[in-house]
């Protein structure tokens, strides 16, 4: 049976990249983050604890016990986006528990995540076997820690499959999956600092503590075993396989569980109205009713909220290495916080291509293209200004730039029309399909070709050219007469509304009589 699954899961990511090529470059592009990292592990393991001997210990602990959590956690994240990981899916084929179990334990095996993860453990091997039986105890050890992680993360994502496949769920993984990108980069960044302050004691009072733990005794016992004390190393070794029958047990439970009892039923509840709580002073026009919607979709929807997610910690990534160097941070940075007007912009470019079949309401409604662009530009503005107020507050916070956040608050207005004028006219010229689903991560293939994805370069090219005379006011008044910039603010306003209905009129010409085509264009079914 296990054979059966294993090719299965092969069969599933070979036909994954027939879709196109969006999902070769995927591949391609977690191949080129995996493998250094596990290069990187595998010469952790294997080269450390020969040339610092003192050292083997902290290093196999935290190693295996940086594995496990890491394992445990990334099928929660990915649990939206990889339907492979839900076990529900299995629960009606005639398949006794045993069967059902190995043939998942050996389909986990399989991937580049996986792949890279044994590579690194392989450099226990290396770094840690002595001449003799204890060689066998440390690959028994290797062994031991991938199937603590398989079956660890296989019972704890049967155990919480009910509440993953929530909307909740989905939510809480999307903003958590975004978030670590920016703890990862900050740990990054002052991980060096914080290691050579660090009392070698007390990283090796943490491994004492970890090493309690079933990964850690794992790594003990290929210490253990590396250093002569086999019974020892047996013992943590045989601990650490208890651990695994204990999840085993854990898993079958979660698995019975799963497939005979039902998930309880939703209860409906009235649906509030369109303008109702914090819309109601949108006006109650054809462009009021276009923003309302965007504003409930944009969190409503898996896709929408996912890109509305990731503008803020993406925006104040870049600015995370100079905010924490020793030099520190000016409080004009505060106006970097601009670019996340930016992000949200490239977000709004296929303004059409997100409302998909649904759009065929506001076409039977009549064709006013102008108060439907309208509409989606309020939207823009009202969810981009709040994220680029938020940006600057936490920048003005560190470098204590408070007097620009106004300023921040008035050009991101600017700008955020200015690109929107831009963002309608490639709305209208190259309409994108996007896939329906609950991924918040789905993209499909879009079947147009180049050309699309060149008008949308474009599209940010012709921002970007129209930003110039923005930042050179900006640049001159911060250098020349700083309160300068509040009259700078103000005519970006009035010089990005006028781009806005320049890009309007273009783009409402552009689809007179045109509708039903661009119906045709951005229908999922061209998303492949």
């Amino acid at each position: 049976m296990a054979r059966h699954f294993v090719r299965l899961k092969l069969r599933l990511i070979r036909n994954g990249l027939r879709l196109g090529s969006a999902q070769v470059v995927g591949l391609v592009l977690s191949l080129c983050v995996a493998l250094p990292l596990a290069g990187l592990g595998f010469t952790l393991l294997a080269v450390v604890p020969r040339a610092e001997p003192d050292a083997r210990l902290p290093v196999a602990v935290l190693s295996f016990t940086a594995v496990f959590v890491g394992w445990l956690l990334a099928p929660l994240l990915a649990f939206g986006t990889d339907d492979t990981l839900d076990p529900a899916r299995l629960a009606l084929l005639p398949l006794t528990r045993r069967q059902l179990m190995t043939g998942l334990l050996a389909a986990s095996t399989i991937g580049v995540v996986p792949l890279a993860i044994l590579v690194a453990l392989s450099g226990a091997v290396v770094g840690f076997s002595p001449p003799g039986p204890g060689a066998v105890v440390v690959v028994a050890a290797v062994v031991v820690e991938l199937l603590l992680c398989v079956t660890a993360s296989r019972a704890l994502v049967t155990s919480l499959s009910g509440f993953l496949r929530s909307r909740r769920a989905r939510d809480i993984s999307v903003v958590v999956s975004v978030t670590l990108v920016l703890v990862f980069n900050l740990a990054v960044q002052v991980s060096g600092r914080v290691l050579g302050a660090a009392d070698r004691a007390a990283v090796d009072q943490l491994a004492k503590v970890l090493g309690w733990l079933p990964p850690g005794l794992v790594a003990r016992a290929a210490v253990d075993a590396g250093d002569g004390h086999l019974l020892t190393a047996l013992g943590e070794l045989g601990l650490g396989a208890a651990a695994v029958v204990v999840l085993l047990m854990v898993w079958a439970a979660a698995l019975d569980r799963l497939s005979t009892t039902a998930e309880s039923a939703t209860t409906t509840t009235r649906a509030p109205g369109l303008f109702s709580g914090i819309l109601r002073f949108l006006p109650r026009t054809r462009s009021g009713a276009v923003a309302a919607k965007d504003l409930r979709y944009a969190w409503r929807d898996p896709r929408r909220r996912a890109g509305l997610i990731s503008v803020a910690p993406v925006a104040f990534l870049p600015l995370a290495s100079i905010l924490f160097s020793d030099g520190g941070a000016g409080p004009v940075l505060v106006l970097a916080a601009l670019t996340s007007a930016g992000l949200v912009v490239i977000q709004s470019l296929n303004h059409l291509g997100m409302d998909g079949p649904p759009y065929w309401v506001n076409v039977a409604a009549g064709e006013d293209l102008r108060a439907d662009l309208g509409g989606k530009t309020l939207a823009t503005v009202l969810l981009g200004t709040p994220l680029c107020t938020g940006v600057a507050l936490m920048i003005a916070a560190l470098t204590g730039g408070w007097a620009y956040v106004p300023l921040v608050v008035v050009l991101a207005v600017g700008l955020l029309l200015l690109g929107t004028g831009v963002s309608n006219v490639v709305s209208v010229l190259a309409p994108q399909p996007v896939p329906e689903g609950t991924n918040p991560w789905a993209s499909g293939n879009t079947g147009q070709g180049c050309a699309t994805g060149l008008i949308t370069l474009l599209g940010m090219g012709v921002m970007a050219v129209l930003c110039v005379p923005v930042v050179i006011a900006v640049v001159g008044a911060l250098a020349v007469w700083r309160p300068g910039l509040v009259a700078v603010s103000l005519v970006t306003v009035a010089y990005g509304y006028v781009l806005w209905r320049a890009g309007l009129a273009m783009a409402a010409r552009r689809a007179e009589g045109r509708l039903p085509e661009l119906l045709e264009a951005i229908s999922p079914k061209r998303a492949g």
